[in-house]
């Protein structure tokens, strides 16, 4: 007979050097464990002293797999005491993934991910032979960095797929896309970081793209205990979050991590692979429109892709609330967690392209590891659900999402502002 513990015992485990995580009423010590996560040891430091029942299985469709079952059996130490009997909400999210597994929905399309590998680089191709053809005047410059700004965002989303691991399982499929996509950064790197967006998503301590959001603007009401003086944009931060933010960092974000993951993995072939879109963009590119008009193409294509993953991206959560796991709500419900802090686009073909399939973004933040050409069967069944359970399901049209992402700004920028001044910094 296992060992069994109360949650109070539970909750007490949830440090680095002492991690237990509960699935299905299993308690497993991964403190020695954690470093060897194949999605960072981050994940299992944020559901330590919890249930990480529903993230684990969203996040791990292939849960009965042997390696994974082994691999349990060997963390395993106890089950838990007093058990909370599960919600009706809880089942039927549940049958909502049984549903996905019955359809096979966690199954990619080959033919949906071929067509979107080509798509990309027919219109890379199209960037060069404009170039090559007419040089660089007025009309030739912005269509060949248009056309080679659209193949970087839709690289963007399909690089998002791989790191999801919602692509074909075919041997040597990903190298073939680091062949023929432009400027595929490293996604196995990206996606330690990703996974932990999809774990703790707004979480003012723990989700990394609000961090980021942080560590350049405020956002929201939450004041900390001490705050060092502001910068001096603050009250202008709705106004200027595009110049401060979006237009300088994708250039140097592209080069920092390009670099930091080569000494990581000391220049290994497949990390190297990125190279090869380089040379290709080099080689027709200086031929034709010089080494200076390169750099230009380059630089303005990436810092109008920020532009673009960020309203694809950010938008649909900077202007939901915080949470934070220490607050007085304490950990939130899978379910909750997700539908607090996510919202979608109202759907169309072109919006659909436009995000890479992130208009789902409540669907793809409930269940992360179905591939996006399913997001349109999996919607009506997540629609319902929210409906049963007096769940919000937030949809938006792409202007109003823009909109409340400047409303929200400025609204934060007042409320600092009061606080700044209380502290006396003016």
């Amino acid at each position: 007979m296992s060992v069994q513990y109360k949650w109070s015992e539970i909750k007490k485990h949830n440090q680095d050097n002492d991690a237990w995580i509960v699935i299905d009423n299993k308690i497993y010590d991964v403190t020695k464990w954690r470093h060897s996560h194949p999605g960072g040891y981050h994940l299992i430091h944020f559901y330590a002293g919890q249930d990480a029942t529903e993230a684990f299985t969203c996040m791990h469709p292939n849960k009965k797999k042997p390696k994974i079952l082994k691999q349990l059996k060997l963390l395993f130490i106890g089950t838990v005491e007093d058990t909370i009997e599960k919600s009706e909400m809880h089942k039927d999210f549940e049958k909502i993934g049984e549903i996905i597994e019955e359809n096979h929905w966690y199954q990619p399309s080959v033919l949906f991910f071929f067509l979107q590998t080509c798509h990309i680089f027919l219109l890379e191709l199209l960037s060069y032979w404009i170039f090559w053809n007419y040089g660089w005047n007025y009309w030739s410059a912005p269509f060949g960095i248009f056309t080679f700004l659209v193949a970087l965002g839709q690289t963007g989303f399909l690089g998002h797929d791989i790191g999801h691991r919602c692509y074909p399982n075919l041997e040597n499929f990903e190298y073939l896309i680091y062949f023929f996509a432009p400027f595929m950064w490293n996604i196995h790197s990206w996606g330690r970081e990703h996974y932990k967006h999809h774990a703790k998503p707004n979480d003012i301590f723990k989700d990394p793209d609000r961090l980021e959001q942080d560590f350049m603007f405020f956002v929201g009401e939450m004041k900390p205990d001490k705050v060092t003086k502001p910068p001096v944009y603050l009250r202008y931060q709705h106004l200027m979050f595009i110049v401060i933010w979006i237009f300088p960092t994708t250039p140097v974000f592209f080069v920092y991590l390009t670099v930091k993951t080569l000494i990581e993995t000391r220049f290994t072939p497949y990390n190297l692979m990125f190279l090869i879109p380089l040379s290709r963009f080099l080689l027709f590119n200086v031929n034709s429109i010089g080494w200076m008009n390169s750099f230009i193409t380059l630089f303005a294509a990436s810092a109008l892709l920020n532009m673009w993953l960020f309203v694809a991206f950010t938008s649909v959560h900077l202007t939901m609330p915080a949470t934070n796991d220490d607050g007085d709500r304490g950990p939130l419900h899978w379910v909750l967690l997700q539908m607090e802090t996510t919202t979608n686009y109202i759907n169309s073909p072109f919006i659909d392209w436009f995000t890479g399939g992130l208009s789902y973004q409540i669907e793809h933040h409930l269940f992360p590891a179905v591939p996006r050409q399913n997001f349109p069967k999996l919607q009506p069944y997540v629609q319902a659900f929210c409906a049963k359970h007096n769940i919000p399901y937030i949809r938006k049209s792409f202007l109003r999402s823009l909109a409340d992402v400047f409303i929200t700004l400025r609204k934060s920028a007042f409320t600092w502002e009061e606080f700044i001044k209380a502290t006396k910094f003016e």
